[in-house]
């Protein structure tokens, strides 16, 4: 049976998707980048209060939830989701518009 080895074909190709997919993501592709989406969030929180409803969970307990979920978007929307393009980001586009 061959040896593993990390300097597979294979292996190499999907390294290098990945990091660029990386880059990407965190640069010029960066409004795509949270992650947890706003509507994940969400749907994520409707099921969980539906769930917890299903099973009479307490309704005082739940009543704060819809508060919480209000702070936690407007966190949510100042800092992680519709970010700028990082200054690493704005760099590598000059350098490939420009070299």
């Amino acid at each position: 049976m061959p040896k593993p080895t990390y300097r597979q074909p294979i292996k190499d190709k999907v390294r290098r998707k990945i990091l660029k997919h990386s880059v990407n993501v965190l640069t010029t592709d960066r409004v795509n980048a949270p992650v947890v989406r706003r509507d994940e969030f969400l749907e994520t929180l409707d099921y969980a209060v539906n769930f917890l409803k299903k099973i009479s969970y307490p309704q005082n307990l739940l009543a704060g939830v819809h508060l919480e979920a209000e702070q936690f978007l407007a966190l949510y929307s100042t800092k992680v989701g519709n970010k700028k393009k990082s200054i690493w980001g704005r760099t590598k586009q000059i350098i490939t518009t420009h070299c």
